[in-house]
């Protein structure tokens, strides 16, 4: 009787445990896919986190250009202001400084005028004094030359 058929419980352990060999084989490989999948789905994440900071890096960078854009461009239209300031300043001493070397040469010219005048006066008077004295002369030497 020792070398008896399977009994059932070996016959059933047979089946079974390649059962149960195949199950936990299963299940390995199903933890296995499990682990790749959730390894695939945080590598997904932080893929889409790297993409999110970068989309926020860039976004960050895009406000600080146009800001440092802005920046010049205000400084740059003060500039311009106080360069245009500056040119019209510049102006409006040029228009005074002309306006005063004209009347200045109007001045000069009326003094010129003025000294013409009084040198032409004068010279008339003279010819006019001359011209007596000539007239005197002559009438002088009339009377002179009158029979006595």
């Amino acid at each position: 009787a020792k070398a008896a058929p399977e009994s059932p419980t070996t016959a059933s352990s047979g089946p079974s445990e390649h059962y149960s060999d195949r199950h936990l084989e299963v299940a390995e490989q199903n933890e296995e896919r499990l682990r790749h999948k959730q390894r695939e789905l945080e590598r997904r994440d932080l893929l889409k986190l790297g993409w999110s900071i970068q989309a926020e890096r860039r976004r960050a960078v895009r406000k600080e250009v146009q800001s440092a854009r802005q920046l010049e461009r205000r400084m740059a239209q003060e500039q311009e202001v106080k360069l245009r300031r500056q040119l019209e300043e510049q102006q409006m001493a040029e228009e005074a400084e002309q306006r005063l070397a004209q009347e200045q040469r109007r001045r000069l010219c009326m003094k010129q005028e003025e000294e013409m005048e009084e040198k032409r006066d004068k010279e008339r008077k003279e010819e006019r004094e001359q011209t007596e004295e000539e007239e005197k002369k002559e009438e002088a030497g009339k009377e002179g030359d009158e029979p006595k």
